[in-house]
């Protein structure tokens, strides 16, 4: 096992686990002498995450460490450095409020060090909705009312604190496997930074967004609101139902989602569909104000749905996927489709 030294310009980051500070630059190798890094997970532009151990116990507990950079626009100002350090540090310690409410990650702990803001959180346990999509290509309609349940409820919370998330994605959404949930993941810090020192950034547009295809586009000049997080829900909503990312959904013009020609093996409600349709809306009046009146919709569905288990077993979709391509392809004769249709089910349901 190395320890990762976390200097950004560091030439040789690798050192052994005993080390304090870094062989090759002399940085320090533990966050408020505790944390440890030893090894990447993502490494961005702005923000680099790493598998870690917090040494204060003897077990070293599993953690995750992300490290935000600051853009050269702010670090070249004293003032600007030490107020972008100020808004980190007030919206950490807003986020440690909610560290109770259910599905929704906060951190554990915080620190400043050099020109690095770094984040402690819990190492996350399941799947992604990127990975869960990668396996079974969509979720259902009743999946994903699943998804707004449990996503929803937290969001609120978030947002009657005055909080936003800036940063709703597939990649930030975790599915556990075990209890079945959904959790809200990875706040957007950086996003947070720049919008609220974009009089003092020449160039923020690089710094605020997160995924441009996720961003209302409000929120991509500057102006993000409440609205603009069910904006990046209702596009993941999107994707989920169909399978296919947003920048392929979306018309030339952004003014329009042609999700519908994409619904080829999944079924969407009239009704849900509208509700997708206006939380995703790309013009802010057009949208949801505010979760409640969101939440109002989704209530008015049937409740008497019952959420379909979002894993399933491999012979089953694989008979499913097959039997969706021969349904759509261009043969000649229906019954030559269904007698292979049929025959492939009967394949898969044949006991092994």
């Amino acid at each position: 096992m190395m320890s990762v030294c976390l200097h950004p310009h560091c030439t040789d980051p690798q050192n052994p686990d005993n080390q304090r500070a870094c062989r090759s630059c002399g940085a320090k190798l533990l966050i408020k002498s505790r944390y440890r890094a030893l090894q990447p997970i993502q490494m961005g532009k702005f923000i680099r995450t790493f598998k870690g151990v917090d040494t204060a116990f003897s077990a070293s507990a599993p953690i995750q460490l992300k490290q935000i950079l600051l853009p050269e626009e702010i670090l070249k100002n004293s003032a600007n450095r030490q107020r972008a350090i100020e808004i980190f540090k007030q919206s950490v310690a807003a986020l440690h409020t909610l560290k109770d409410v259910p599905n929704l990650q906060t951190p554990i702990d915080y620190s400043v060090v050099g020109n690095g803001l770094y984040l402690i959180e819990a190492l996350p346990h399941g799947s992604t909705l990127s990975e869960l999509l990668q396996n079974q290509s969509y979720l259902t309609e009743s999946q994903i009312q699943k998804l707004l349940g449990d996503l929803l409820p937290a969001l609120q919370t978030l947002h009657e604190s005055s909080l936003l998330h800036r940063d709703i994605q597939p990649e930030h959404i975790l599915y556990s496997h075990h209890s079945g949930t959904f959790t809200l993941i990875n706040f957007g810090f950086p996003q947070l930074i720049a919008e609220m020192m974009q009089d003092s950034i020449l160039k923020a547009g690089e710094y605020l967004i997160g995924d441009p295809a996720y961003s209302a586009q409000e929120q991509l000049t500057g102006k993000a609101t409440f609205a603009s997080d069910l904006y990046s829900l209702g596009v993941v909503c999107l994707q989920a139902a169909t399978g296919i990312e947003p920048t392929y959904l979306l018309d030339y013009q952004g003014k329009h989602w042609n999700y519908q020609d994409y619904l080829t093996h999944n079924s969407l409600s009239p009704a849900f569909r509208k509700i997708l349709e206006k939380m995703a809306a790309p013009l802010l009046l057009d949208r949801y104000a505010n979760i409640k009146l969101l939440l109002k919709d989704l209530k008015q569905l049937d409740a008497s749905a019952t959420a379909q288990p979002v894993t399933q077993s491999g012979p089953q979709q694989a008979a499913e996927k097959a039997l969706h391509w021969l349904v759509n392809a261009a043969l000649p004769s229906f019954n030559v489709v269904q007698e292979k249709a049929i025959h492939i089910a009967n394949q898969f349901s044949k006991p092994k």
